[in-house]
């Protein structure tokens, strides 16, 4: 079975935008979003493991982030930026994908998707996040 994680992330991205603007639809959302790409099964199951473990353990992957942040809250990021690290977060807790290639896909996200700033930023927030989760 074919998995395009690049592609699995961006839906898990763009499912968290959308969660985070209007609650409550859980992985209906990434159905929908799913729907409107040619994505195969094995990178919507991937998309789905991430968003689910952020449904289940959102305070969690929050706390990290909002630790790691400086001058910033967590509800100030840019939604791109915010669900990024997310993604980002939960791959780094979950210890399956080697932490270069964690950290080389949400910057090329953020660069692609995010403002001019962005890649910079959640390369730096990540760096703060990695050493807490590592310790």
């Amino acid at each position: 079975m074919s998995v395009d994680r690049r592609q699995a992330r961006v839906l898990a991205m763009q499912t968290l935008c959308h969660h985070d603007v209007q609650p409550g639809g859980g992985l209906g959302v990434l159905e929908a979003v799913a729907s409107n790409s040619e994505a195969k099964s094995g990178t919507i199951r991937y998309a789905t493991d991430i968003c689910s473990h952020y449904f289940k353990s959102s305070r969690f992957t929050n706390k990290q982030i909002s630790e790691a942040l400086t001058e910033w809250t967590l509800e100030r990021l840019n939604p791109v930026d915010r669900n990024v690290l997310r993604v980002a977060t939960i791959e780094l807790e979950q210890r399956k994908i080697p932490v270069n290639v964690v950290f080389d896909e949400a910057i090329e996200i953020a660069r692609e998707y995010g403002s001019p700033e962005s890649a910079r930023f959640v390369h730096g927030v990540l760096d703060a996040i990695r050493e807490s989760l590592l310790e």
